[in-house]
């Protein structure tokens, strides 16, 4: 099942009535992107990972990445997470 499958179903789920939703964190913080994911999986879930526009951004924000980089920071710790 793909994460698309996955938000499709939660969504049709809502409209039934039962109240369901997804994991949202907004952190670049390793331990913290990798316990998300870790749960996500534990859960067969999916998970919404965002930064503000001040961590990450073209300028390289204040960890000092910019989008492309933090797609592959997270990529990274989802590999992990995943073997």
């Amino acid at each position: 099942m793909t994460a698309i499958d996955i938000f499709r179903e939660l969504v049709l789920m809502n409209k039934k009535g039962r109240g369901t939703g997804i994991y949202s964190v907004c952190s670049a913080h390793e331990a913290v992107l990798k316990a998300s994911l870790m749960q996500a999986q534990e859960d067969n879930s999916i998970v919404l990972i965002e930064s503000t526009s001040n961590q990450v951004n073209q300028d390289g924000g204040y960890t000092g990445m910019r989008p492309q980089d933090f797609v592959g920071y997270v990529n990274t710790i989802a590999q992990e997470v995943a073997n």
